[in-house]
């Protein structure tokens, strides 16, 4: 066989090969088409699925966003009532804190009286001891 022969009988399968390779190409553009059209029925080059995927998402962060606001509320409901509970008479100083205050000045009242008759008893004690010392000085003088 003459080269030029073989040089020609390559030509013609690499012609052929050419060939089917752009066939091939041709029609995996149209599969590839097809499947597009087939997920974008709408045409806007975004899949559905992806749109509705969006979308419930979109959905789902509104109502989680609802339900949080909602639980805020109804938290900031208990925490007035706690409030209103502990504070009955409006003047934001909590009740028991407001009877704890009253019982310590009452106390401290008390400490107070007894620490002048305690003072008074100590005052007449050194005032009796005295008299005893000026008198036993007295004694021994005479």
């Amino acid at each position: 066989m003459d080269f030029k022969k073989i040089v020609d009988q390559v030509k013609g399968k690499a012609g052929e090969l050419k060939d089917k390779a752009e066939d091939l190409a041709d029609k995996a553009g149209e599969k590839i088409q097809a499947a597009r059209a087939g997920m974008d029925k709408d045409g806007d080059n975004i899949p559905d699925a992806l749109e509705g995927l969006a979308g419930k998402a979109k959905t789902l962060a509104g109502e989680a966003q609802a339900k949080a606001k909602d639980l805020a509320d109804k938290a900031g409901e208990k925490i007035q009532a706690a409030r209103a509970s502990m504070d009955k008479d409006g003047d934001n100083v909590p009740d028991a804190l407001e009877g704890l205050a009253d019982k310590a000045k009452t106390l401290a009242g008390k400490a107070e009286v007894k620490l002048e008759e305690l003072k008074g008893k100590a005052e007449k004690t050194v005032a009796s001891a005295r008299e005893r010392l000026d008198s036993d000085k007295g004694g021994k003088k005479g």
